[in-house]
């Protein structure tokens, strides 16, 4: 149950926000290991700290014994996971529920049977075919699509993207699903999903996280609109 009046929240020297446990900006299922290998990945240390004060740092690195981004209320991972990783840990039906819904708004057929949702996949690079290719915040896979998401907040578009620093994140995505994922999965449909704010890309199909956290088979959907509506209020 999300309560934000427990959340002891920091202001930084400048207009962002932090809260003091890392779990406090995340909404957490029950009844799952915590924390997972993806939120484990998301913990490192970072450069950020010095935008505090010096009291205010002490009490940030509390718990970890340094501050991570994970603490930042404007985190796109923490949203990202609030989201997307909570609804990875559920059922597969809880999980298929969620995809068709969202396949149906995109205005494409749904009823999908099986869904599998994975954060941060690291995907091999479309014009090196070497390992580091693009990092996918949601990667989805079901019977006929292959969703590729890509998750924004506050931030625009990643730019000097590719071995020659010439794309954006999106192209280089879009290239991905062009030249390496339809020869594996040559029977799925592809699509790249730009979730954020406003449409800041039309090479991409794009939902707000305005729409998303009015999806009905989103099983946490009152906690997600209190968490969402509290990150939007700093």
């Amino acid at each position: 149950m999300f309560n934000k009046d427990k959340i002891k929240v920091i202001k930084s020297k400048g207009l962002s926000y932090a809260v003091t446990s890392y779990k406090d900006n995340l909404l957490i299922p029950e009844n799952i290991i915590w924390p997972p290998v993806e939120i484990v990945g998301r913990l490192y240390k970072s450069i950020h700290i010095n935008d505090f004060d010096h009291s205010a740092q002490s009490e940030l690195i509390k718990e970890l014994g340094y501050y991570t981004d994970l603490q930042s209320i404007n985190s796109e991972d923490a949203l990202t996971w609030s989201l997307f990783g909570y609804i990875s840990k559920c059922s597969n039906e809880v999980k298929t529920d969620f995809l068709n819904e969202l396949l149906k708004h995109l205005k494409y057929e749904g009823n999908q049977k099986y869904c599998n949702i994975n954060l941060w996949t690291r995907l091999p690079h479309p014009e090196t075919f070497v390992s580091g290719g693009p990092e996918i915040d949601v990667f989805i896979q079901s019977e006929k699509y292959i969703i590729l998401i890509e998750c924004k907040y506050k931030s625009q578009i990643g730019q000097n993207q590719g071995k020659d620093k010439d794309k954006d994140q999106i192209q280089i995505r879009n290239e991905w699903a062009n030249k390496i994922g339809s020869k594996l999965f040559p029977n799925h449909k592809i699509i790249t999903l730009l979730v954020g704010l406003e449409m800041i890309d039309n090479s991409a199909t794009f939902i707000s996280w305005e729409e998303l956290i009015e999806f009905k088979s989103i099983p946490h959907e009152n906690d997600l609109k209190e968490y969402y509506n509290w990150k939007k209020s700093f």
